[in-house]
């Protein structure tokens, strides 16, 4: 029959004794890492790669209307803001979609 054993081990934890800085500057942390985490900030090229792509994915169409717009010089041609920000919000829905649960649980 098998003997269970444990043995405790002194990490040798130490209380904080840095200035408290206040729940302003946890919720400006928590921004600023999830700002990092989602553009990849601080990682590989790799990581960088999805959100530039979605990035260009969302300019990209407002470049396109814009320069339509100067060179046809009537708004005519150009789509109605609803038709532009429903395009803009399936963008940001699938950036959404793909880094929530990085941000949620980073494994």
């Amino acid at each position: 029959m098998n003997q269970y054993s444990g043995e405790v081990f002194d990490l040798g934890y130490q209380h904080y004794e840095g200035p408290r800085e206040g729940r302003n500057r946890a919720r400006k942390a928590l921004y600023m890492n999830g700002v990092r985490t989602t553009l990849g900030l601080g990682r590989g090229s790799r990581a960088k790669i999805l959100p530039v792509l979605l990035f260009l994915c969302a300019i990209i169409p407002a470049v396109l209307f814009a320069v339509i717009a100067v060179t046809a010089g009537s708004d005519d041609a150009l789509p109605s803001h609803s038709e532009y920000y429903g395009l803009e919000a399936i963008i940001l829905f699938i950036f959404a979609a793909i880094l929530a649960p990085v941000l949620l649980c980073s494994d």
